[in-house]
């Protein structure tokens, strides 16, 4: 089997009374990863990805889950010179921006 990973699309995640939605939960063996999805047309690249980094973060921490990923399809032009791929908080949290 080629399959690496198992996925859980939409995962609902209690926090008190708040419902907190993680787009996909993977998990690898031992590993469990939140992936967050983001669609950008015209925000500012550094305040979406900083934006969706905290709220992974959030996600992770009620979910129990060390590792996440942001992966952001963006619209307009990627500014010259930004960094495609982030890493934030250590290493657990990583942020990939990707033209669409």
């Amino acid at each position: 089997q080629s399959k690496a990973a198992s996925s859980l699309h939409e995962v609902s995640l209690k926090d008190g009374k708040r419902h907190l939605t993680a787009d996909i939960v993977l998990k690898f063996g031992l590993y469990t990863v939140i992936v967050e999805t983001k669609y950008s047309r015209n925000r500012d690249t550094q305040d979406l990805v900083k934006s969706a980094v905290e709220q992974t973060k959030v996600l992770m921490a009620v979910g129990g889950i060390t590792q996440g990923v942001v992966v952001i399809f963006q619209e307009a032009d990627i500014p010259l010179g930004f960094d495609n791929v982030q890493k934030f908080h250590d290493g657990k949290v990583y942020s990939i921006v990707i033209k669409a």
